[in-house]
């Protein structure tokens, strides 16, 4: 029994030390790189700022330092937000489920119709609040009444055409049709006149109006910034770049800022020329500034947010204070990145490494102030990661893995294992294998790397075996298979060259004899060095948790069995 004490007394331990530190609290400082598709700032109120960031409604109070991420019974993502120019803390947002509303600036939420249908776009109209414009899955919807009721307005041209529409300040309705062709309505869409039937462009990104004089109003197109001075009947270029957001100042309307590919520029005299303000830094030349806004109390405070398809880490939100002049990212507190694996420097403890994923493709950042801020220095071309790995020894030297879906047809993930020597300045490629699941150096011999692979179906197949490597890296050993996937090592303190591997088991479950549940198990590894593995050398583990008495007894008859049967020098 003597060797399952250590694990009783490291739980008592933890559970004691959680016990003495139960008034820390946790702050969200990871790596972010939200995709910010839209914001909304609040007029009434100067400061509070609303954005949809990675398909989160997100709010921030202080003009933009800090945001929280606002949570709804009703609904976990959303895609479109409005805010009601005339009532502060009034916002409707479009969602999977349909449009709901909150009158006290997100603290609570009401079903407002629509109910199922997905919701990518809202407008508000700023002369009537009530009246509310919103499409989706389904189509195009219009209330008069604050959501209470939708019915589908008359429009002049069939939504199999793509479209752009926009309200006016004085409530005037304005949609370009891929036909060629601008409409115009003044009675809530109940009636249309056609306004330009040949406009100089052949697609639109989006219809601007002039937030001060209704007659005006920009056409954002692929070829250039369009200006119609007379409701969209005739039409002059106003810039000849790509502008993917328009926003104007709220004490003069002849100042616009526009957001194209690689930042932000600007002009004084309605678009007529422009001049660059925040290009490159800090925005990368791929980076795309797809929103952009002008606090309405200060119109020296811009916003803008951006996404960047090349896999840069420069997506978020970006604050100026002085017109454009300067930038400062601002993402603290927006929902970030997937952070799969956490590794510290033991050496320095300010230093901390995250490996993240996205679909098809993650990264590694290292932070050098705790948190607070974050570089990417993982490989460009990495794959989804999933496991992370410090030499404790020597921690310049990092280890990741990545994991991908198999082909259509096989159980096997897809995966590979890289290595840094120089704090993730650069990468080398050590293994291609099955989807890594864990990574972990032996502290007392840095040398000696464990992994271990997941799978899709258990029942269908075994996952490829457990590995050791004995010299950094590479070369590598089987470890015979586990009867399920190895999630986690954990190296014995008291024991040299004892590992223990923390997973899920594939047993029978409840469905019937074709069907299979996953359990948390442990596994043993007995790999000393120095001394030759015989049989599969890994040995199962019963029970539930390390403390409770029959998994110790249990533990004690494996250990025994494992030692005697499989795992004999």
């Amino acid at each position: 029994m003597s060797r399952s004490r250590p694990f009783v007394f490291l739980l008592v331990l933890v559970l004691s030390r959680a016990a003495a530190e139960a008034e820390l609290r946790w702050t969200t400082d990871g790596p972010s790189n939200s995709i910010v598709s839209q914001i909304a700032v609040d007029p009434q109120t100067s400061g509070t700022v609303y954005a949809i960031a990675d398909e989160r409604v997100c709010k921030r109070t202080d003009g933009g330092r800090i945001w929280s991420i606002l949570i709804s019974g009703y609904f976990s993502t959303a895609f479109a937000i409005a805010v009601d120019p005339t009532r502060s803390g009034r916002i409707f947002v479009g969602t999977f489920g349909g449009v709901f509303v909150s009158s006290d600036g997100g603290a609570s939420w009401e079903a407002r119709g629509l109910k199922g249908v997905s919701q990518s776009r809202i407008w508000i109209d700023p002369s009537q609040p009530n009246t509310v414009y919103a499409f989706g899955s389904s189509g195009f919807f219009r209330t008069l009444d604050g959501g209470l009721n939708w019915t589908r307005p008359n429009l002049p041209r069939s939504l199999l055409f793509r479209f752009a529409f926009a309200v006016g300040s004085d409530g005037t309705d304005f949609v370009w049709f891929s036909s060629g062709e601008v409409f115009r309505s003044r009675d809530g869409g109940e009636s249309w006149v056609l306004a330009s039937s040949s406009p100089p462009f052949s697609d639109v990104r989006a219809i601007v109006p002039d937030p001060t004089t209704p007659a005006v109003l920009y056409a954002l197109a692929p070829g250039g910034l369009f200006r119609s001075a007379d409701g969209g009947s005739s039409w002059e270029p106003r810039g000849g770049g790509s502008a993917l957001s328009l926003a104007f100042d709220p004490r003069d309307a002849a100042v616009l800022y526009a957001g194209a590919v690689g930042g932000v520029w600007k002009s004084a005299d309605a678009g007529r020329t422009w001049q660059p303000i925040g290009v490159h830094p800090p925005f990368s030349a791929t980076a795309s500034v797809v929103a952009l806004a002008v606090d309405p109390q200060t119109s020296t405070t811009i916003y803008s947010g951006t996404l960047n398809l090349s896999g840069d880490f420069d997506e978020g939100f970006y604050r100026s204070e002085d017109g454009g002049t300067t930038w400062d990212r601002s993402n603290k507190g927006l929902p970030g990145v997937g952070v799969v694996a956490f590794a510290a420097d033991p050496s320095s403890p300010a230093v901390i490494y995250a490996a993240t994923s996205y679909p098809g493709t993650g990264s590694v950042y290292k932070s050098r102030d705790s948190g607070a801020s974050w570089e990417k220095t993982g490989p460009r071309d990495l794959p989804n990661a999933s496991a992370l790995a410090i030499d404790p020894v020597n921690p310049a030297t990092l280890y990741v893995g990545t994991s991908v879906y198999p082909p259509q047809g096989s159980w096997q993930r897809q995966g590979e294992v890289r290595k840094s020597t120089d704090g993730g300045l650069s990468w080398t490629m050590l293994l291609e294998y099955g989807g890594i699941a864990a990574l972990a150096v032996d502290p007392r011999d840095p040398n000696r790397i464990f992994l271990s692979v997941s799978c899709i179906n258990l029942d269908v197949g075994p996952c490829s075996p457990p590995l050791q490597s004995a010299d950094g890296g590479a070369t590598w050993q089987e470890l015979g298979h586990p009867p399920g996937i190895i999630g986690q090592f954990v190296f014995d303190p008291m024991i040299r060259g004892t590992v223990y591997g923390w997973g899920s088991v594939l047993e029978p479950g409840e469905f019937g004899p074709a069907r299979y549940g996953l359990r948390q198990h442990g596994f043993r590894i007995e790999a000393r060095v120095g001394h030759k593995v015989s049989g599969d050398g890994l040995c199962g583990v019963s029970g539930r948790t390390l403390s409770d008495q029959r998994r110790r007894r249990l533990l004690e008859r494996d250990r025994l069995v494992c030692e005697r049967e499989r795992c004999r020098d």
